[in-house]
């Protein structure tokens, strides 16, 4: 996978389409690709916004030089080849993601080697499923707290 820091234009590859929808196949009911994405106590919340900002990143895919291996079968070997023909735009993942460069490369390969993300922006089944539980463990959390005063009943406390 080629790592950039600034964006151009979309090459006119395209990624093998038959090989991608294997390894969808396969990740269907991956759940165990997410333990990488957990942390003690919930999310890893720097994971998770890279993963939001995959989809709105424009990440070309050049064939790489070489055939892929396996005949296309979807292997792991077959996967590096794929994600080897990406050209992943760090810069604007990070800034999506609110993350430095570094922590976004780090939580890509991550990413990447779970097979949470796919070329042309595409997020996993399981990576679907991690997102939308991160959503809803922000919001139960929102919930536990309580809310602020108004300025109100700030000021009615004061006045006693």
């Amino acid at each position: 996978m080629g790592m950039r820091g600034a964006a151009r234009s979309p090459s006119a590859n395209t990624p093998p389409a038959a090989l991608i929808d294997a390894f969808r196949a396969l990740d269907a009911n991956n759940t165990e690709s997410l333990a990488p994405l957990l942390v003690e106590d919930g999310f890893d919340a720097e994971a998770i916004r890279v993963l939001a900002a995959w989809p709105h990143t424009e990440c070309p895919w050049t064939a790489p030089a070489r055939a892929c291996p396996d005949e296309g079968r979807p292997t792991q070997a077959a996967w590096r080849w794929l994600m080897s023909g990406l050209d992943v735009d760090v810069t604007a993942i990070a800034d999506l993601a609110n993350v430095s460069c570094d922590i976004a490369k780090d939580k890509l390969r991550i990413l990447i080697s779970s097979r949470l993300v796919y070329p042309g922006g595409d997020i996993s089944a399981a990576g679907h499923t991690a997102l939308r539980a991160a959503v809803a463990e922000r919001v139960r959390a929102g919930r536990d707290k309580k809310p602020p005063k108004s300025k109100v009943e700030s000021d009615a406390e004061d006045a006693n």
